[in-house]
C-alpha cells in the first residue's frame, strides 16, 4: 500500500476530518484548563565546611563539603530517605520518587524540587519543612563520624504554581486532536466492514482488471469508462453501493446470461468487504471492476 493509498480515507472525508480536528483541538485546549494545577516547591541551601583544628579549611573542608553536596543530591532517589520525609511530615504521597528531584549547582549549592498536583499541593510546605528537618538530622549523624564535618545553611523554600505555556497546550491539543480525528475516520469504516483501501479490493479479486476513478462518482469521465467497458464482452454493470444507480444503468445479477461479463462498481468507504467476497463467490474472476476513490 502506497502512502497516498493510506491517506485515501482522509481525502474522502476531508471536511469531516477537518471539522473533527478543529473541534477536538479547541475542546482539548479548554479541557486542559480544568486539569489540576501543578505546584512547584524549590528548597535551596548551601553545604559549608566547619573549621576543624589542624585541617585546611580550603583544601579539606571545601572538598569534603563538595562530596557531601553531591551525596545529598543523590538522596532524592533513596526510598528510605523519602520515606523518612513522609514519616516526619505525617503525610503519605503516592509515587513521591517521581515527584521529587535534586541536583547540585556549582560546587556547594543544592536544589531540591517538589512538584505536586491538585489536592496534594496543599502539603507542599509541610513536606518541604520535613525535608529540611530530615536533612539536618541525617547530616548531624554523618558529622559524628566525619573528620571534616560540614553543615547546611538554613534551607530557603519557594512555592509557586507551575504555569504551562499556552503554546505548549495548543501544540499538544492539536497533535492529540489529529490523532483522535484520524483514528475515528479510519476506524469508522473498519467497524462497519467497509472497504477503505484499493489493496483490499485487489486482495479479494486477484489479477482482475481494475479501473480507478480518483474523483467523486458524479464527476467521472464517461469516455474513459466506456473505453474500459469495451474491453469486455457484453459488459453489465453490477452495483455494490446504492448511489451507483443514479449515474449508471445497473443490471440485476439474476438477469445476466452466460456471455455477459459482470462489471462491479465499487466505492471506497461505501462498499462492504462482504459484498466483494459474495460477488467473488458468485462470479469468480471473470469480472471487471471500477473503483471510485472519492
Amino acid at each position: 500500500m502506497t502512502f497516498l493509498e493510506f491517506l485515501s480515507p482522509l481525502k474522502r472525508k476531508k471536511w469531516l476530518f477537518l471539522a473533527l480536528w478543529a473541534g477536538l483541538s479547541v475542546g482539548l485546549y479548554f479541557f486542559a484548563g480544568f486539569l489540576p494545577q501543578i505546584q512547584k516547591t524549590t528548597i535551596f541551601f548551601t553545604v559549608k565546611p566547619v573549621a576543624v583544628e589542624g585541617k585546611s579549611f580550603v583544601n579539606d573542608g571545601v572538598e569534603s563539603a563538595e562530596r557531601v553536596a553531591e551525596m545529598i543530591a543523590g538522596w532524592a532517589k533513596d526510598p528510605n530517605f523519602l520515606q523518612a520525609i513522609q514519616d516526619e511530615a505525617g503525610i503519605k504521597v503516592p509515587k513521591l520518587k517521581k515527584k521529587i528531584s535534586a541536583k547540585k549547582q556549582n560546587r556547594l549549592n543544592v536544589f531540591w524540587t517538589l512538584k505536586l498536583w491538585g489536592a496534594e499541593a496543599k502539603n507542599s510546605r509541610k513536606l518541604a519543612e520535613s525535608l529540611s528537618n530530615v536533612l539536618t538530622e541525617t547530616l548531624a549523624r554523618i558529622n559524628q563520624d566525619s573528620a571534616v564535618p560540614v553543615h547546611i545553611t538554613d534551607p530557603q523554600i519557594f512555592i509557586e504554581p507551575l504555569e504551562i505555556p499556552k503554546s505548549w497546550i495548543w501544540a499538544t491539543a492539536i497533535i492529540l486532536a489529529l490523532f483522535f480525528a484520524g483514528f475515528y475516520i479510519y476506524n469508522a469504516e473498519s467497524w462497519r466492514g467497509k472497504v477503505s483501501f484499493l489493496p483490499q479490493v485487489k486482495e479479494v479479486f486477484h489479477k482482475t482488471p481494475i479501473f480507478q476513478v480518483a474523483g467523486k462518482i458524479k464527476s467521472h469521465d464517461k469516455r474513459q469508462i466506456d473505453l474500459f467497458l469495451r474491453s469486455f464482452q457484453s459488459p453489465r454493470l453490477i452495483s455494490t453501493f446504492p448511489q451507483a444507480g443514479k449515474f449508471f444503468e445497473i443490471y440485476n445479477p439474476n438477469s445476466l446470461v452466460e456471455l455477459d461479463t459482470p462489471i462491479l462498481l465499487v466505492k471506497l468507504g461505501e462498499t462492504t468487504i462482504r459484498e466483494l467476497e459474495n460477488n467473488r463467490a458468485i462470479f469468480g474472476r471473470n469480472v471487471g471492476i471500477i473503483v471510485f476513490e472519492g
